[in-house]
C-alpha cells in the first residue's frame, strides 16, 4: 500500500472516521490471526471500542476546537490500536523486533495520556504522540511523502489513527504542522526517527531523550530527571554527527550540574576539560537529523556480548536513569577494552583533564576509579543535586521572586534593577553575597593583562574584585595579605586565602605577572622559569608553617577559617607561552601535587564564563 488516507474523508466527523478505521483493524486482525481464540479475543476488544463512537452530528472544525473529551479518546485509541497491532503477526516487511516496538509504543502514548488530566493538552503531548510515530517510522524504515514508498497495512492503519487525534490536539493547542524536507533528498534506508522526515508535528529533545531511555524498557515508566534531560540537551548544539560521544554526554552533565564538577576537581582531575567552547544549552530544542544517541545508550544498558549491564539493572529496579545512571553507564562504558572512535575521543579529554594521566603517572582504570569514585561526594554535599532546584528572594519591589539554581553556581537576580545586578554564589542551598563581578570589571582585567605593571597592580585590582578569584573554583571567598607570624618574629604574608565552600579549608593564591615568560625549552630537560621555582619555594614554606597546631588556631582565630596543609594555585603567565597541550602537561607534571598553574587567560576565561552562567 501507498502511502495515503483513501479512507479518509474531509466531510465525515472524526468519529465517524475511527469506526471506519476500526472496521480495517478487524479485517486486518481477521486475515492475520490464525489462532481462533486469540481472535475471538480480539474481536471482542474491537467490538467494544467501536461502541464508545456514537455517529456524532457536529462537522469536523467545530470537534477540533471544543471537543476535549473527543481528542483524549481518539489518542487513547491510537494506544490501543497500537497493542492491537502487536500482538498480530509478523509480516515478512515487519521489523525483527515487530512486538517489542509496537508494545513500546503502545505504552509510550498510553503513559504520556495517564500522566496528564484528560482537558489538559499541551505541545509537550503532541510531542511524545509525535516520536511515537518516529519510532514506527524508524522500525520499517519510512520517509514521509517519499514517492512510491510501500507502506505495510498495520503502519497504514496506525497512522490514519494517530492523525485523528494529532490533528484534533494541534487545532486545540494551535499548533501548525512541521515542515518537512523535500523528500525525494531522504533515502527510506536512512534513519528518519527526529530527523524531519517522519513528524507531522514539531517535536523536542525532552520527548526525544525520554523516549530514547523507555524503549530499552517497554512498557516501564522509566523517570528521567531534568538534570540528565539538560545534560543531553547541551550536547545537542555542537553535534556534528549522529551521536554525541560520551566524552560530550560527560561535558553536559558538568554542565548541568555544577557541584559534580567541584566534587571531581580535588583529585589531580580538572572536570572542565570536558567542557568544549561550543557545549552549551542549545538555543532551541527542536532535534533534527543530528540528533541521535541511541548508540551511546546501547553502550551504557548492554555489555559487548550483548547481556543487560548493571546500569540496565539500576534502572529497571529504581524506575529511574537519573544523573549517577549517566555517569556511571558513561564511565563503564568507556572502562571496556572495545576499539571506537568515541573511546578515543574521551581518553583524548582524560589526558586534558589529568596532568598525572597524562604522563603515565595514573592508568585507564585509575582515572576511571577517580571519575567514579569522586563523583559519590556530589551526592553528600547535597542530596537533591540531580533534581531542578529553585530559590526565594526580595527583589528591589519587595516583591517575592523564584528562580532556578544549582548548588555551588553563580545566579543573576534579573528582575533587579540595572544598579543593583549583584551575583549570587549559591552553596550548599544558601545564598550568599558575592558582590559585583560585571563585564566592565572583566575588561579591565583585560587590559591590564596586557601591560607592563608591577605585580602591586594586580594585587590591588583582585583585592578590589575578589570575585574574580572565586571563579576558579568552590571558593566562597578570597582574604587578602593576611600575616602568618613565625616563632622566631617573622612574618609570612601571602597574597591570598581563598576559603573553600562548606568550611572545607582554603587554597593559597600566589600572583606572579603575565609578564614572566614560562620557558620550557632549557638545555638538558624541560624545567620551569625561576619564577614558578620561587613560588613553589614560597608556597612551601607558607603551607608548612600550618603543621605546627599553635599556628593553625592562630590562623582559625584570625581568620576563621579551619586549614591544615592547604593546597596552592599559582597565577603566571600567559597560555601562549604553551606552544602545545604537551608542553602544559608537561609542565605541570613537574609541579608537587599539591600545587597547579592557572595563567592569567585562563584566570579571565574562568570569571567570563562564571559571569555568562550567572547571566
Amino acid at each position: 500500500m501507498v502511502w495515503s488516507e483513501e479512507d479518509m474523508s474531509s466531510e465525515a466527523t472524526p468519529g465517524q472516521d475511527a469506526r471506519r478505521l476500526l472496521d480495517r483493524l478487524r479485517q486486518l486482525a481477521v486475515d492475520r490471526l490464525t489462532d481462533q481464540k486469540l481472535a475471538a479475543g480480539v474481536l471482542t476488544a474491537l467490538s467494544e471500542q467501536e461502541s464508545i463512537w456514537p455517529m456524532r452530528p457536529a462537522d469536523s472544525k467545530e470537534i477540533s476546537t471544543a471537543d476535549t473529551e473527543l481528542t483524549h479518546r481518539l489518542l487513547r485509541l491510537a494506544g490501543f490500536v497500537a497493542g492491537v497491532i502487536g500482538g498480530l503477526p509478523r509480516m515478512s516487511e515487519g521489523p525483527r523486533n515487530y512486538k517489542a516496538v509496537w508494545y513500546h509504543v503502545h505504552a509510550t502514548i498510553l503513559d504520556a495520556l495517564d500522566e496528564r488530566a484528560e482537558d489538559v493538552f499541551d505541545r509537550s503531548l503532541l510531542a511524545v504522540l509525535e516520536v511515537a510515530r518516529g519510532e514506527i517510522s524508524d522500525a520499517y524504515g519510512l520517509v514521509r511523502g517519499h514517492p512510491g514508498q510501500k507502506l505495510a497495512d498495520e503502519c497504514s492503519l496506525f497512522f490514519d489513527f494517530l492523525d485523528l487525534g494529532t490533528d484534533l490536539l494541534a487545532a486545540h493547542i494551535g499548533c501548525q504542522p512541521a515542515a518537512a524536507p523535500r523528500a525525494q533528498e531522504v533515502h527510506p534506508r536512512m534513519r528518519s526517527k527526529y530527523s524531519g522526515s517522519a513528524e507531522r508535528y514539531p517535536i523536542d529533545i525532552r520527548a526525544c531523550v525520554i523516549n530514547d531511555v523507555r524503549r530499552y524498557f517497554p512498557g516501564q515508566r522509566i523517570a528521567v530527571p531534568e538534570r540528565v534531560l539538560q545534560a543531553v540537551q547541551a550536547t545537542y548544539h555542537p553535534i556534528g554527527g549522529l551521536v554525541p560521544e560520551e566524552a560530550a554526554l560527560f561535558g553536559g552533565l558538568i554542565l548541568a550540574v555544577p557541584v559534580l564538577a567541584f566534587a571531581l576537581r580535588e583529585a589531580e582531575f580538572y572536570p572542565e576539560a570536558f567542557i568544549d567552547s561550543e557545549l552549551s544549552f542549545a538555543p532551541n530544542d527542536h532535534p533534527s537529523w543530528d540528533y541521535a544517541w541511541t548508540v551511546s545508550l546501547d553502550r551504557m544498558f548492554f555489555h559487548d556480548d550483548g547481556m543487560p549491564s548493571e546500569i540496565a539493572r539500576r534502572t529497571v529496579a529504581s524506575r529511574e536513569f537519573g544523573v549517577f545512571e549517566l555517569l556511571d553507564g558513561i564511565v563503564e562504558s568507556m572502562s571496556r577494552p572495545s576499539v571506537h572512535a568515541s573511546r578515543e575521543h574521551f581518553y583524548r579529554k582524560c589526558r586534558d583533564a589529568s596532568p598525572s594521566y597524562a604522563v603515565g603517572k595514573m592508568s585507564e582504570a585509575q582515572i576511571i576509579s577517580t571519575i567514579r569514585d569522586r563523583s559519590r561526594i556530589a551526592r553528600t554535599v547535597d542530596p537533591s543535586f540531580a533534581w531542578q532546584q529553585f530559590g526565594l528572594c526580595l527583589d528591589d519591589h519587595d516583591t517575592v521572586r523564584a528562580l532556578a539554581f544549582s548548588p555551588w553556581s553563580v545566579t543573576r537576580f534579573r528582575d533587579w534593577s540595572d544598579e543593583s545586578q549583584e551575583h549570587r554564589l549559591v552553596r550548599g542551598n544558601v545564598v550568599q553575597w558575592a558582590g559585583t563581578l560585571s563585564r566592565e570589571i572583566l575588561d579591565k582585567l583585560e587590559w591590564l593583562i596586557g601591560q607592563d605593571l608591577p605585580e602591586s597592580e594586580f594585587q590591588h585590582f583582585l583585592e578590589q574584585n575578589p570575585n574574580v578569584l572565586l571563579a576558579l573554583g568552590p571558593y566562597s571567598r578570597a582574604v587578602p595579605h593576611v600575616v602568618l607570624h613565625e616563632d622566631d618574629g617573622q612574618k609570612l604574608i601571602p597574597d591570598f586565602f581563598l576559603e573553600v565552600a562548606d568550611q572545607r579549608g582554603a587554597d593559597l593564591l600566589d600572583l606572579k605577572l603575565p609578564s614572566a615568560r614560562i620557558d620550557l625549552r632549557q638545555a638538558r630537560r624541560e624545567r620551569l622559569r625561576a619564577g614558578i621555582h620561587e613560588a613553589v619555594a614560597q608556597l612551601r614554606t607558607y603551607r608548612d608553617w600550618f603543621r605546627s597546631v599553635a599556628h593553625r588556631k592562630q590562623f582559625l582565630s584570625k581568620t576563621g577559617i579551619k586549614c591544615f596543609l592547604p593546597r596552592a594555585v599559582i597565577v603566571f603567565g600567559r597560555s601562549m607561552d604553551f606552544q602545545s597541550q604537551i608542553d602544559r602537561q608537561r609542565l605541570e607534571a613537574t609541579l608537587p601535587e599539591w600545587a597547579r598553574l592557572v595563567t592569567y587567560d585562563e584566570l579571565l576565561g574562568s570569571a567570563r564564563r562564571w559571569v555568562q552562567r550567572g547571566g
